[in-house]
């Protein structure tokens, strides 16, 4: 387990262990549950509890794109006793707790900083997922020397809250899957075999179901990549790098924020935010760069 040490005015110190055993910063917290349209990892989880430093009094999470089984979650939660929500997994769940009948407050991890947050929420970490889609794309020139992005393509989730926006950005063709059709692991392989022999990079997009079936989605790239010399990858997130088999070494790279610290930050927001009852804003990710 590691330890975050904090030095304190008079030379006191303070130790934050990474996990749920965390020291609390406050008598009398909020009772804060997280809420996650996909599975809740158990060392993603981890993160946000250490950065909560207070128990976690509750979580659900795999309820998949479904906003109504969203929002019977966080009446779960209330209903059990939960004050204050942290929601993951996409803007679709923020969206579903600012549209529910009775919303808990709550802070929230969004692709983008939101324009619409309502009266409930009051602030949170933003991965700037699409937004930095640009750079991947630079990347992916550099790394193929290519002169211009014609031979690039966006694997992406059509049914992701953030398919509009990642579709206004993307000039270029979006490799499959299926209209109408959420990638899943069981597709990951046919996606790939499918896509034009002319498209030698792939940015593939920041969706969560893709970080969720990282183990499958990492194994079919990496036969992709491998099928030809001249074909190259870039990763959202630094989580890639612990799929079960690693992304292909001298055809990957991974760029985007790491997910632990996100976790970890939106953890302390959770606590500022549920203890002072205000608006404490957004926060950006930063972006790290890792070529495998």
């Amino acid at each position: 387990m590691v330890k975050l040490t904090l030095e304190l005015d008079g030379g006191q110190q303070q130790d934050f262990g990474w996990g749920p055993t965390a020291a609390p910063r406050f008598l009398n917290p909020k009772k804060v549950g997280l809420l996650s349209s996909i599975d809740l990892s158990l060392d993603l989880v981890a993160a946000f509890d250490a950065g909560l430093s207070v128990q976690r009094f509750g979580a659900k999470g795999k309820a998949s794109y479904d906003p109504s089984k969203i929002q019977q979650y966080e009446a779960d939660l209330k209903n059990g006793g939960t004050e204050f929500i942290a929601a993951v997994g996409g803007s679709i769940v923020m969206a579903a707790i600012i549209n529910s009948t009775t919303p808990l407050p709550f802070v929230s991890l969004v692709g983008a900083m939101p324009k619409d947050i309502g009266a409930f929420c009051l602030g949170g970490v933003s991965l700037e997922s699409w937004a930095s889609n640009k750079d991947r794309i630079a990347i992916l020139k550099s790394k193929l020397s290519l002169a211009n992005a014609d031979n690039v393509a966006l694997y992406r989730n059509t049914q992701s809250a953030m398919a509009p926006d990642e579709a206004a950005d993307w000039t270029l063709q979006v490799a499959p899957s299926a209209a109408n059709i959420i990638p899943t692991s069981g597709n990951y392989n046919t996606d790939f075999s499918s896509i034009p022999a002319a498209i030698q990079g792939i940015v593939v997009s920041s969706d969560p179901t893709f970080q969720q079936n990282k183990d499958a989605l990492v194994a079919a790239i990496n036969t992709w990549v491998g099928a030809a010399a001249n074909r190259y990858v870039v990763y959202p997130l630094q989580i890639y790098s612990r799929a079960a088999q690693p992304p292909a070494t001298t055809k990957s790279t991974l760029y985007g924020p790491d997910l632990y610290q996100a976790y970890y930050k939106l953890g302390q927001l959770a606590r500022d935010a549920a203890a002072s009852g205000a608006y404490i804003g957004f926060e950006a990710a930063r972006n790290l760069t890792l070529n495998m």
